[in-house]
């Protein structure tokens, strides 16, 4: 990984059009010599090469970035396979063939740095066995004192009741 940024890279090249030297410009912004002759010499950044094998256009990732944000700010952050799924439903809808890599994801989210995803937990077994039918009832029995009405209105529903209180 480079130690220098494109922005770096610019500031050298507007840095040699207002005289200064080569030497100089690679000494200060720190940029590989090499490096910096080649984009003298017409050569485009990473980024710019790799454009043209993304799948999704540079719009489309910031429509799904954004929906991503709107999903956070909801409270439901998305999953790596809900942000897959959605980024193959805009191919999908835009007529493309193209399918995501293995690591499309994870690219993804380096490309965007501001999406966060939500990392499932392993649940423990022995935690998970101890969930039982009897347990939710007693939770709830305990819920039914103080907390069943709130300002006139009754907390449980009838999904509740019918559902998660069913032996």
């Amino acid at each position: 990984m480079p130690n220098w940024t494109e922005e770096n890279m610019q500031q050298a090249i507007l840095a040699m059009e207002s005289g200064m030297s080569q030497r100089l410009a690679v000494k200060t912004y720190g940029i590989p010599r090499a490096t910096l002759q080649d984009r003298l010499a017409g050569a485009v950044s990473m980024k710019e090469h790799a454009a043209d094998r993304q799948h999704l256009s540079e719009a489309q990732e910031k429509d799904l970035a954004r929906w991503s944000h709107v999903q956070e700010a909801l409270g439901l952050v998305p999953t790596h396979y809900q942000l897959r799924r959605a980024a193959e439903e805009i191919l999908r809808a835009s007529g493309t063939p193209k399918k995501l890599g293995k690591n499309w994801t994870t690219n993804f989210q380096k490309r965007n740095p501001s999406v966060k995803i939500f990392q499932g937990k392993i649940l423990d077994s022995k935690r998970a066995k101890d969930v039982t039918p009897d347990r939710i009832r007693a939770l709830f029995e305990v819920l039914d004192g103080p907390f069943s009405v709130i300002s006139g209105h009754n907390i449980d529903t009838i999904w509740t009741r019918q559902v998660l209180l069913k032996g």
